[in-house]
């Protein structure tokens, strides 16, 4: 439910009695970005007054000499001085793996390091609060990021239906949106312009 997801979020990230921390959040400015492209125009004006025609010119075919050279393919003998690493030294990415059945929301450990304390961590907050389906948990260490990914079975569509999943992969995310409890109805190009509104700082 929206409530259970809400006091999650308090929870981990907004309650600062539990998490003291300081958010920075930065946005695209377009009045900076304007700034800079109109710096870097008058950066290469002057530059091209201070070279001059000739001094331009030179500066060209400098580029375009440098530019042949780094395009020169490597030499084999060159390539063969270096030794093959030894595999078994190569470190990989340790991904620490947990499952939820959707049948009965159990959490199972799958593989990894930290598979038992993220287990721990879902136990904790309590798998009812899950959606009803399986899902799977693949966390490494340092990463900065969050994909999520959703696979919904297409076994039980007619042939009739399957031959337009592609036309709708291609078309779901450039729909209007219907009115809901989520907001008013809304164009494509409204809703990429309240994005942009959110998202860059005027």
């Amino acid at each position: 439910p929206a409530k259970r997801w809400a006091e999650l979020i308090r929870q981990w990230l907004l309650d600062d009695a539990a998490n003291p921390r300081i958010s920075v959040i930065a946005t695209p400015s377009k009045k900076c970005g304007e700034r800079i492209q109109a710096e870097d125009a008058a950066r290469i004006e002057a530059q091209k007054k201070k070279l001059g025609e000739e001094g331009c010119k030179a500066a060209g075919e400098a580029v375009e000499k440098a530019e042949e050279e780094n395009d020169v393919e490597t030499p084999d003998e060159v390539a063969e001085r270096f030794a093959l690493p030894d595999t078994s030294k190569i470190c990989l990415i340790d991904v620490s793996t947990v499952a939820v059945d959707g049948a009965d929301q159990k959490v199972r450990e799958v593989h990894g390091d930290q598979a038992g304390k993220i287990k721990e961590m879902l136990e904790a907050t309590g798998t009812e609060a899950l959606p009803k389906a399986s899902m799977q948990f693949d966390h490494v260490s340092g990463a900065q990021f969050v994909d999520c990914c959703v696979l919904v079975p297409i076994d039980d569509l007619p042939d009739k239906e399957l031959e337009v999943v592609p036309i709708w992969m291609d078309t779901a995310f450039s729909l209007p949106l219907s009115a809901s409890e989520a907001g008013p109805a809304m164009s494509h190009e409204e809703a990429v312009q309240a994005i942009d509104d959110v998202a860059v700082s005027k």
